[in-house]
């Protein structure tokens, strides 16, 4: 089977198509914006009512598990190495942003990743306030003495970073964030690996296999060296974002939230990669056998070329074509059939001039 990798797109606003929201993907960023809520107004959560802070499970946890409580120490500072400590901590809340303009523009499913956002920074807000925990910056000043949610956030070693450049960047940052305890889990950790293990899933064009790797792993050392988090807390991060995929992922294959999405199922991730099929395409296909079709047959000597048209649910969405190339002739007959029809645009005119006005999908 001589398959041809090309989409044929005629009269179909592809930018309008790309930022089109439904119903279900305002289900889908529901945990992130319930999150930025509750992010926003913890602070102002009576002190009285809150969970005692704990300042000794993760100094004690580190050092057995690590063989030192303050693991920062290892790495004297240096104002090379804060500065490029510091580097992905301004880019970290930028880089999602990105990253999901990215994937619209890519048809990289952008409201799924939504979802696994949404979900990861709910769950580890919501472990920040339940279970609040100090950071190695607090026990590099206070110990184990008792904390309160009166002391203020701490820019740790950024400080360097805001006198070298005389700008209180970080001072400011932290000074306002309205979540100090907030160690376990480190979010700063769980955002780039959730990233990476997103990028390599859906094969988004995004960072190369080293580059993405490398990138965590400088956040994560960044977070470890600035003083803001135990190595616990960064292996907290990633665990977090590992469970958030792997149960929300089966929540929307079963449809449970919404209409079910056939996300990283074989035939669907395995065609995303080879031809770069969008996600309508992608659910079109697998549903393809549901739908109503009409099959013309057109014949060149011993070569055959089969072309499904598929009638989309909607007659306002656009409708999708499946034209399959067959041949039962030899090599040498298939070559000839390539020399013919070497303009696929031009074949497919003068085979079905009826059908120019509609969105094609050859694959």
């Amino acid at each position: 089977m001589l398959t041809v990798n090309k989409q044929y797109s005629f009269g179909v606003d592809d930018f309008k198509n790309k930022i089109k929201i439904t119903k279900h993907d305002i289900l889908l960023i529901t945990p992130m914006i319930v999150w930025l809520g509750v992010f926003q107004f913890a602070g102002i959560i009576p002190s009285d009512v809150r969970p005692v802070i704990d300042v000794h499970t993760l100094p004690f946890m580190e050092g057995m598990f690590f063989g030192s409580s303050l693991l920062y120490k290892l790495v004297p500072r240096n104002d090379f190495l804060v500065v490029f400590a510091a580097i992905p901590y301004v880019m970290h809340f930028s880089l999602p942003v990105i990253y999901t303009l990215w994937l619209f523009k890519t048809n990289k499913k952008p409201f799924v990743f939504l979802w696994f956002f949404g979900l990861l920074n709910f769950f580890g807000v919501m472990t920040h306030m339940f279970f609040p925990t100090a950071p190695p910056w607090y026990t590099a000043k206070f110990g184990q003495e008792p904390a309160n949610y009166e002391i203020p956030g701490d820019p740790g070693r950024f400080k360097r970073v805001d006198m070298i450049f005389d700008i209180p960047i970080f001072d400011t940052l932290y000074g306002n964030s309205p979540v100090v305890f907030g160690s376990f889990p480190s979010l700063h950790a769980g955002w780039p690996f959730l990233i990476a293990v997103y990028t390599s899933i859906m094969n988004v064009p995004f960072f190369n296999s080293y580059s993405k790797w490398a990138y965590v792993f400088w956040v994560w050392w960044a977070a470890l060296y600035s003083k803001h988090h135990f190595l616990v807390d960064v292996l907290g991060g990633a665990v977090y974002t590992i469970v958030v995929i792997y149960f929300s992922e089966r929540i929307l294959q079963r449809g449970f939230i919404v209409k079910k999405i056939p996300f990283l199922t074989p035939h669907c991730t395995d065609m995303e990669e080879e031809d770069n099929l969008s996600d309508s395409t992608c659910s079109d296909l697998s549903s393809s056998n549901d739908s109503n079709s009409d099959v013309d047959v057109y014949t060149f000597g011993n070569n055959e070329i089969s072309i499904t048209i598929s009638d989309t649910n909607s007659a306002a969405a656009s409708s999708f074509s499946q034209c399959t190339l067959k041949s039962s002739a030899s090599s040498n007959n298939l070559n000839k059939l390539n020399s013919f029809s070497s303009d696929e645009d031009t074949v497919l005119a003068d085979i079905t001039p009826q059908v120019l006005n509609t969105p094609l999908l050859v694959v």
